[in-house]
């Protein structure tokens, strides 16, 4: 079960109005096991719309379809453009902000599990190692940018409809 649509969200900086453009899926039920997917979704940002610092409880990967942006996290910051992404983890504070003149369009996936942190640790990210590059795979995601949120959303469900954790595919 999940729930899902358009969400017109303001940032921090009410009083200039920016917004974001996001759909979300977030997943009810029953949260065990090794891996599961808790949220994911496409977020369309307008320039220096941000997000914290704030923190998770659980372990989230962003990645940069369009545009650019910082990112801060373990007292480090990192500039970061189209191609990139980054992992939040669970109750660590962060932040993240749009480029006021390319603010970014991402893709992100929120997930849990016994073995969450294994996982993570194993693919060589964490809090000291955030920051990842995408290859070949992100040009597949790229060439796909021309979809809707909408659009985005149904992938979700067909992907996570025919194998466990696909949510994690469409990245």
């Amino acid at each position: 079960m999940f729930l899902a649509g358009p969400v017109r969200a303001r940032t921090g900086t009410e009083d200039r109005g920016f917004m974001e453009k996001a759909y979300k899926l977030e997943f009810a039920g029953e949260r065990t096991g090794s891996l599961y997917v808790n949220c994911c979704g496409l977020s369309q940002t307008e320039g220096l719309h941000s997000f914290g610092p704030a923190l998770k409880p659980h372990y989230l990967v962003h990645y940069i379809l369009s545009g650019k942006g910082r990112f801060s996290i373990g007292g480090k910051e990192y500039p970061l453009e189209a191609g990139y992404g980054f992992l939040i983890t669970p109750d660590e504070l962060a932040f993240y902000q749009a480029d006021e003149s390319d603010p970014w369009t991402y893709v992100w996936v929120g997930f849990s599990g016994t073995q969450a942190a294994e996982y993570v640790s194993n693919i060589g990210l964490s809090v000291r190692q955030p920051v990842f590059l995408v290859g070949g795979f992100g040009t597949a995601v790229r060439y796909r940018e021309g979809y809707d949120g909408a659009q985005y959303l149904r992938a979700f469900q067909r992907s996570a409809a025919q194998r466990p954790a696909g949510h994690l595919f469409c990245l």
